[in-house]
């Protein structure tokens, strides 16, 4: 179904200027004692001298941080937070090995394999690195076909897409938006000619849509379509292109990519974050059927849901794609910030040592009750799902082992 857009283009100055005002406010509770922040989130915000960092990598935390970025930086008057670089979670991890920014994010953690493919001489092992969660959101199946949307069965019934549909789409085998799988998959989907019950989904090509570069969320979305349909889809997880030059997929450069490309040509389908879908107006999601056999929509709640099955992660136990729960958004997954636990050679000072970690700090929190805005607060309002107590909890615990001259940094 076609989601809601947001307005981005005026959300960030918004918030900023609510949170800022928001972070003098007593919460509105008669004779209740004053809610306050824990000392380290009051701490977030302050650092020892003027500082600058930088970031980039996964698309699918670009809305994120977009609107956070101005937020954190309204309420830090020594800090200096760069545009944030989007190219990709594999473009995440290389940045981040030759300390070419202060963090690096991806979908999926940097693992040593990861980098022992690469050469670089600053890249370190896989226990130079602190990763942690900073965002949860969903993959969605975006699509763009008007023979769909603007049939009137559209606007009492969803479109639906199964495993197996999914599966056959991205390995060639079903190249038809009225293929037999499809139609059973969307049975109020029918027209009656002459007394016969037919399929009412055309006979249109799918032009199918994909990364063209190292993409977490292709990972999330290979990971699940590896683990609901694996005899299908065989491959493992993997951040790499599903596009090639034999199998005729589109491919875009970042989510934004991907979906500007289908928002611009009819009778296509992808993948991309779900928060693409609520910037594009052309474009719906299909409803897709999770492993307790529910028809399920993208949205914050089911992605919650999701998250639940799994309250506790780590960056080499992580997935949550195709969870039981009827409830639960089968393609969901997290988005990971990675940064060295050794600050010293990694950041020009100690100011912008804990300019990184606290702004990674702040990022990864809310704080409910205190009327303060954090950058959870910013997430939720850009389509993504506030981290779970258990995630935040990881994070902080993650964070306060970063060093700068052997000092914890985050105190």
């Amino acid at each position: 179904m076609k989601k809601q857009m947001t307005v981005r283009g005026t959300l960030a100055t918004a918030v900023a200027t609510a949170g800022l005002m928001a972070s003098f406010a007593v919460p509105a509770v008669a004779a209740a004692k004053k809610i306050t922040l824990e000392t380290i989130l009051a701490n977030d915000t302050k650092i020892s001298a003027n500082a600058t960092v930088s970031a980039s990598g996964a698309t699918f935390d670009t809305p994120f941080f977009n609107a956070a970025f101005p937020v954190y930086s309204a309420r830090n008057s020594k800090a200096t937070v760069n545009a944030y670089g989007a190219g990709g979670s594999g473009a995440g991890q290389a940045a981040i090995m030759q300390n070419l920014v202060n963090f690096g994010a991806s979908d999926v953690p940097m693992t040593q394999a990861d980098l022992d493919a690469k050469s670089y001489a600053s890249k370190g092992t896989l226990a130079d690195y602190v990763q942690v969660p900073v965002a949860l959101g969903g993959v969605a199946i975006a699509f763009h076909n008007t023979a769909i949307t603007g049939n009137k069965l559209y606007k009492t019934n969803h479109f639906n897409v199964t495993s197996t549909i999914l599966a056959k789409i991205y390995t060639g085998a079903i190249t038809k938006w009225n293929d037999a799988a499809i139609c059973a998959a969307n049975p109020k989907w029918t027209v009656t000619v002459k007394g016969k019950k037919s399929c009412a989904l055309p006979s249109s090509n799918i032009i199918v849509n994909g990364r063209s570069d190292s993409s977490g969320t292709t990972y999330i979305f290979t990971d699940y379509l590896h683990a609901a349909a694996p005899t299908i889809f065989t491959n493992s997880a993997s951040k790499s292109s599903l596009v090639t030059g034999s199998n005729g997929f589109v491919g875009g450069s970042g989510n934004q990519g991907v979906a500007t490309n289908l928002e611009n040509t009819n009778n296509s389908i992808g993948y991309v974050e779900y928060s693409y879908v609520l910037l594009n107006r052309t474009l719906d999601s299909a409803f897709v059927v999770n492993k307790s056999g529910v028809a399920v929509d993208v949205t914050p709640a089911s992605i919650a849901a999701a998250a639940a099955t799994k309250p506790t992660i780590s960056s080499t136990n992580f997935t949550i794609v195709n969870p039981l729960g009827k409830t639960a958004y089968p393609i969901s997954g997290y988005s990971w910030v990675m940064l060295r636990k050794n600050q010293t050679n990694a950041a020009s000072s100690l100011a912008q040592a804990e300019l990184t970690v606290k702004l990674v700090d702040w990022l990864a929190h809310n704080a409910p009750g205190t009327g303060v805005t954090l950058g959870q607060d910013v997430a939720v309002s850009q389509g993504y799902v506030a981290l779970p107590t258990q995630a935040q909890t990881a994070t902080r615990n993650a964070l306060k082992t970063v060093t700068y001259n052997g000092a914890v940094v985050l105190k």
